[in-house]
């Protein structure tokens, strides 16, 4: 998939808008990460710092911010949240990091929030 991409933009040489020059570049670099062994591993709600890579096993772990939308402050409030326990749930979350419906829908796009149900609430009889 890496190639592919990297064949496209190479495909449109100096048709390429700033924006496709930026990923071409990063295109690159992942291309070059893979060859190497390493892996850009996906966010992860409780490992992943706020605003910094970080070194794992055979790669990186992208901060929470590296998320399209998915601002400092609310990346911050999230570390902040997840410290002494995890969260119950999205509505859990979403009251202790004080985050936007918008970054809880980025967190699910990202498959960040697979594991926790949607509120707080037991069905005792099911």
């Amino acid at each position: 998939a890496l190639r592919r991409k990297l064949n496209e933009f190479e495909q449109k040489g100096n048709t390429l808008t700033a924006k496709e020059k930026g990923l071409h570049t990063i295109v690159e670099i992942a291309l070059e990460m893979n060859l190497r062994g390493y892996v850009l591993h996906k966010v992860d709600l409780y490992q992943s710092d706020a605003t910094k890579f970080l070194i794992v096993d055979n790669g990186l772990l992208p901060p929470l911010a590296s998320l399209q939308g998915l601002g400092d402050t609310a990346a911050h409030n999230i570390v902040q949240a997840r410290k002494g326990r995890e969260f119950l749930s999205v509505e859990d979350l979403r009251n202790r990091s004080r985050i936007s419906k918008t970054v809880i829908e980025i967190l699910k796009e990202h498959g960040c929030l697979n594991q926790l149900p949607e509120d707080d609430q037991i069905m005792l009889f099911a």
